[in-house]
């Protein structure tokens, strides 16, 4: 007895090589109204997210793990200061 995934193809025999090509061509062959609108809605969200700055471009809020450390407050540990933080 076969199952549905012995009857289509999934674009390999392991999970690593699995495309979506076979599903995006039975749309446009099979469904071709809902292949438009599909495609319209990728385009649409790929616009979206064109127009919004990308990491590259947006101050960097967090500090690296290096300007943390470069900050880093050292203390005696019977310093005034460290027995107020610690209690």
């Amino acid at each position: 007895m076969h199952t549905v995934q012995d009857l289509i193809s999934r674009g390999g025999a392991s999970a690593k090589n699995y495309t979506t090509s076979a599903l995006n061509n039975h749309l446009q062959y099979k469904h071709p109204d809902e292949h438009k609108a599909v495609k319209l809605a990728v385009n649409v969200k790929k616009s979206l997210s064109a127009a919004v700055p990308s990491d590259d471009n947006v101050e960097q809020k967090q500090p690296t793990l290096a300007e943390f450390t470069a900050k880093r407050k050292t203390r005696a540990i019977d310093s005034a200061e460290a027995t107020r933080v610690s209690e």
